[in-house]
């Protein structure tokens, strides 16, 4: 990163893990005392670009229900993004803009409406060149509570959206079905040296506005010892379901939950588990999902990783009906990951990765596909699994 006015403050620049899932998601809870220069500026961005291979050879050339690797025999760039930070005394700040085939798919279940008597339309084309935007301050100097407001990377979760902070190039299932950003506001504050507490009310569920009048809330506890052991517990609740779905107005509670260990400086894993749950007029919908990681680093520029992932739901139904799923329409999925990741040169990764899906309903393209695409004829799922091997690169500053 490019720092611009001094020593870069914790809240534009913060802490990575060397060779572990991204931290962004996790509350600054060190407890140094740090006094800002008048102005520090950090600039950063990164590059991701692929081409990917599946072997179900769907027609639509979509590798479904993937992120960010969803497109099939085509050199794709990825996500283009730039990145600045600031901070004025205890004043913070930060936008991310970025363009690529990422953003789309980051948008994809934004709510949409229209524009109309001179208010702005809001869907995802709206938005998508926005990764984050937010203004924050810090009630002291000395590491006290911070409060911030905008479009935030959703915190729930141990992956990212940056490939090159991330141990696979593909996320987890549970990744893509969890939020991947939200609008809101946060409060953070670190209780000791290794724990922090955070608190937070958002639109709703993903992007920039809500489906309905109602508003999220979430909460975190985060205990990290650096470089050996972090762990992280966070419950997210609130109305997701339309106004006038015929679910009701369930409240929807979501916990997620894991571990990162370091056992030694070259060896890391990661157990991760979550669980959803709403009552509505149909009676009890429920999901949990679980991941494990692992990764090895037998050279200095080498690292290899395995990731198991997966999800099971129950969807509620009675004599009245059924309620659609909180998830994707399969009852359930498991995946399985292995990459490869070299990097001949600092800020830069190259990686080779191999993945299976299988879903326990068709949940995937093979071959022709039913369809057109369009919002009135979608594509039809018609296997139960893909195959997919990438290569790709990364570069950052």
């Amino acid at each position: 990163m490019l720092l611009i006015g001094g020593q870069a403050n914790a809240d534009a620049s913060p802490e990575r893990f060397a060779g572990a899932p991204t931290t962004a998601n996790v509350p600054e809870g060190d407890g140094e005392c740090r006094t800002p220069s008048p102005a520090n500026l950090v600039l950063g961005g990164y590059i991701e670009t692929y081409w990917a291979w599946n072997f179900a050879r769907p027609a639509n050339s979509i590798t479904y229900n993937r992120f960010p690797d969803n497109r099939h025999n085509s050199f794709t760039l990825g996500n283009a993004v730039l990145d600045g930070a600031f901070s004025v005394d205890r004043v913070t700040g930060r936008i991310a803009l970025q363009s690529g085939s990422v953003p789309y798919t980051q948008y994809a279940t934004t709510e949409a409406r229209r524009d109309t008597q001179g208010a702005n339309p809001s869907d995802g084309s709206a938005w998508r060149f926005l990764q984050q935007a937010t203004v924050g301050y810090r009630t002291s100097q000395h590491a006290g509570l911070l409060l911030e407001a905008g479009l935030m990377l959703s915190p729930i979760g141990p992956e990212g959206v940056a490939v090159h902070e991330q141990w696979n190039w593909s996320r987890s299932n549970l990744f893509y079905a969890l939020p991947m950003q939200q609008t809101g506001v946060r409060a953070t504050y670190p209780v000791s040296t290794n724990l922090s507490v955070q608190a937070s009310v958002f639109n709703g569920w993903y992007g920039v506005r809500d489906n309905n009048g109602d508003k999220s809330v979430g909460a975190a506890l985060v205990y990290r010892l650096p470089q050996r052991l972090t762990t992280s517990l966070r419950y997210l609740g609130g109305v997701e379901r339309d106004a006038k779905a015929p679910e009701g107005r369930p409240w929807r509670h979501l916990v997620d939950a894991y571990i990162l260990l370091w056992p030694s400086q070259r060896v890391a894993l990661l157990l991760q588990g979550d669980a959803g749950f709403e009552m509505t007029r149909f009676g009890l919908s429920s999901w949990v999902g679980g991941a494990l990681y692992a990764r090895v680093q037998p050279a200095r520029r080498l690292y290899l990783s395995i990731r198991a992932d997966g999800y099971r739901q129950l969807v509620a139904h009675n004599s009245a009906g059924a309620a659609d799923p909180m998830l994707f329409a399969a009852q359930g999925v498991v995946s399985g990951t292995a990459t490869v990741d070299v990097r001949p040169q600092d800020h830069l990764s190259v990686r080779l990765e191999y993945r299976h899906d299988q879903g326990a309903t068709p949940l995937y393209f093979r071959g022709e596909v039913l369809g057109s695409g369009s919002a009135s004829n979608p594509y039809e799922p018609n296997s139960h699994s893909q195959d997919t091997i990438l290569l790709g690169a990364t570069a950052w500053f």
